[in-house]
Protein backbone atom coordinates (compact mmCIF):
# COMPACT_ATOMS: atom_id res chain seq x y z
CA UNK A 1 0.00 0.00 0.00
CA UNK A 2 2.96 1.86 -0.37
CA UNK A 3 3.37 2.77 3.53
CA UNK A 4 6.75 2.62 5.05
CA UNK A 5 8.24 3.71 8.67
CA UNK A 6 9.28 6.85 8.47
CA UNK A 7 6.54 8.33 6.61
CA UNK A 8 4.66 10.33 9.38
CA UNK A 9 1.76 10.92 7.24
CA UNK A 10 1.35 7.64 5.27
CA UNK A 11 2.32 5.19 8.48
CA UNK A 12 2.02 1.43 8.33
CA UNK A 13 -0.86 0.23 10.40
CA UNK A 14 -1.71 -3.09 12.28
CA UNK A 15 -4.26 -4.00 14.36
CA UNK A 16 -4.29 -3.69 18.11
CA UNK A 17 -4.64 -7.32 18.89
CA UNK A 18 -5.16 -7.42 22.81
CA UNK A 19 -6.93 -5.19 25.11
CA UNK A 20 -4.04 -4.35 27.30
CA UNK A 21 -5.80 -5.63 30.57
CA UNK A 22 -4.84 -8.47 30.99
CA UNK A 23 -2.99 -11.46 29.57
CA UNK A 24 -3.57 -14.83 29.30
CA UNK A 25 -0.34 -16.37 29.71
CA UNK A 26 -0.04 -14.02 33.31
CA UNK A 27 -2.50 -16.38 34.63
CA UNK A 28 -5.33 -13.77 35.36
CA UNK A 29 -7.86 -15.49 32.98
CA UNK A 30 -7.64 -19.46 34.61
CA UNK A 31 -5.90 -21.21 31.59
CA UNK A 32 -9.07 -19.71 29.41
CA UNK A 33 -6.95 -18.13 26.57
CA UNK A 34 -10.44 -17.40 24.25
CA UNK A 35 -11.24 -14.63 26.90
CA UNK A 36 -12.89 -11.67 25.22
CA UNK A 37 -11.42 -9.95 28.15
CA UNK A 38 -8.07 -10.58 26.76
CA UNK A 39 -8.23 -10.65 22.56
CA UNK A 40 -9.86 -7.61 20.60
CA UNK A 41 -12.28 -7.97 18.68
CA UNK A 42 -11.28 -8.18 15.52
CA UNK A 43 -14.37 -8.18 13.77
CA UNK A 44 -14.63 -4.46 14.46
CA UNK A 45 -12.50 -1.98 13.47
CA UNK A 46 -10.88 -0.03 16.67
CA UNK A 47 -12.65 3.13 15.71
CA UNK A 48 -16.23 1.45 15.90
CA UNK A 49 -15.31 -0.07 19.30
CA UNK A 50 -14.07 3.03 20.24
CA UNK A 51 -16.73 5.42 18.73
CA UNK A 52 -19.62 2.63 18.52
CA UNK A 53 -22.72 2.22 15.91
CA UNK A 54 -24.52 5.48 16.75
CA UNK A 55 -21.43 8.01 16.06
CA UNK A 56 -20.28 5.71 13.18
CA UNK A 57 -24.19 6.31 11.95
CA UNK A 58 -24.58 10.05 12.49
CA UNK A 59 -21.12 10.46 10.26
CA UNK A 60 -21.99 8.69 7.72
CA UNK A 61 -25.36 10.58 7.59
CA UNK A 62 -23.77 14.05 7.60
CA UNK A 63 -21.00 13.61 5.70
CA UNK A 64 -20.43 14.84 2.06
CA UNK A 65 -20.06 12.32 0.13
CA UNK A 66 -21.57 10.07 2.97
CA UNK A 67 -18.98 7.79 4.55
CA UNK A 68 -18.42 6.04 7.77
CA UNK A 69 -14.62 6.61 8.51
CA UNK A 70 -12.37 9.26 7.37
CA UNK A 71 -10.59 8.57 3.87
CA UNK A 72 -7.04 8.94 6.42
CA UNK A 73 -6.47 5.12 7.74
CA UNK A 74 -4.10 6.85 10.62
CA UNK A 75 -3.89 10.70 11.29
CA UNK A 76 0.31 12.10 11.47
CA UNK A 77 -1.13 13.46 14.91
CA UNK A 78 -1.30 9.76 16.20
CA UNK A 79 1.49 8.26 14.45
CA UNK A 80 3.50 11.17 16.22
CA UNK A 81 2.03 10.33 19.98
CA UNK A 82 2.55 6.90 19.29
CA UNK A 83 6.24 7.40 18.54
CA UNK A 84 6.56 10.75 20.85
CA UNK A 85 9.32 9.04 22.66
CA UNK A 86 10.98 8.86 20.03
CA UNK A 87 11.12 11.55 17.64
CA UNK A 88 12.63 14.91 18.04
CA UNK A 89 10.71 17.60 20.14
CA UNK A 90 10.89 19.93 17.29
CA UNK A 91 8.76 17.26 15.21
CA UNK A 92 6.46 16.75 18.06
CA UNK A 93 6.00 20.60 18.66
CA UNK A 94 5.26 20.82 14.43
CA UNK A 95 2.45 18.24 14.55
CA UNK A 96 1.26 17.67 18.05
CA UNK A 97 1.10 21.00 19.90
CA UNK A 98 3.37 24.36 19.82
CA UNK A 99 4.35 23.73 23.44
CA UNK A 100 5.45 20.67 24.41
CA UNK A 101 3.90 19.10 27.32
CA UNK A 102 5.45 15.78 28.46
CA UNK A 103 2.50 14.92 31.02
CA UNK A 104 -0.13 15.39 27.61
CA UNK A 105 1.05 12.46 26.07
CA UNK A 106 0.10 8.76 26.89
CA UNK A 107 2.15 7.27 29.91
CA UNK A 108 1.53 3.84 29.47
CA UNK A 109 0.41 1.25 26.88
CA UNK A 110 -2.96 0.68 28.61
CA UNK A 111 -3.82 4.31 28.19
CA UNK A 112 -2.29 4.43 24.85
CA UNK A 113 -4.55 2.13 23.53
CA UNK A 114 -7.90 3.44 25.27
CA UNK A 115 -7.06 7.10 24.17
CA UNK A 116 -7.21 6.57 20.61
CA UNK A 117 -9.96 5.05 18.05
CA UNK A 118 -6.61 4.29 16.00
CA UNK A 119 -4.90 0.64 15.12
CA UNK A 120 -0.87 0.60 16.09
CA UNK A 121 1.94 0.79 15.05
CA UNK A 122 4.63 -1.86 13.93
CA UNK A 123 7.05 -0.71 16.69
CA UNK A 124 4.72 -1.65 19.24
CA UNK A 125 4.87 -5.16 17.74
CA UNK A 126 8.95 -5.34 17.20
CA UNK A 127 10.55 -2.43 18.53
CA UNK A 128 10.91 -2.03 22.44
CA UNK A 129 13.15 0.99 22.12
CA UNK A 130 10.05 2.88 21.58
CA UNK A 131 9.02 2.47 25.45
CA UNK A 132 12.28 4.36 26.22
CA UNK A 133 11.70 8.38 26.09
CA UNK A 134 15.08 10.27 24.53
CA UNK A 135 13.04 13.38 26.31
CA UNK A 136 14.59 13.43 29.92
CA UNK A 137 10.94 15.63 30.92
CA UNK A 138 9.10 12.37 28.98
CA UNK A 139 9.48 9.14 31.23
CA UNK A 140 9.30 6.14 29.38
CA UNK A 141 6.28 4.01 28.20
CA UNK A 142 4.83 1.68 30.84
CA UNK A 143 3.80 -1.73 29.53
CA UNK A 144 1.10 -3.58 31.11
CA UNK A 145 1.40 -5.40 34.51
CA UNK A 146 1.68 -8.58 32.83
CA UNK A 147 4.82 -7.61 30.98
CA UNK A 148 8.03 -7.54 33.00
CA UNK A 149 9.91 -5.18 30.57
CA UNK A 150 9.44 -3.91 26.80
CA UNK A 151 11.31 -6.72 25.62
CA UNK A 152 8.44 -9.45 27.54
CA UNK A 153 5.24 -7.14 26.22
CA UNK A 154 6.75 -7.85 22.67
CA UNK A 155 7.31 -11.65 23.19
CA UNK A 156 3.91 -11.98 24.39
Amino acid sequence: CGRERGNLSFYPIIPWVINMRQHASSGDLGGNECSTDFWRDLTKTKWRLAKGDEQLDFTYASSDPPHHVSDEAMSELTVCVYLARRLSKNVLVEVVRRSFEPREYPSTMQRMYDWTPDEAIPEFYDDPSIFESTHAEMGNMEVPTWAQSPEDFIRK
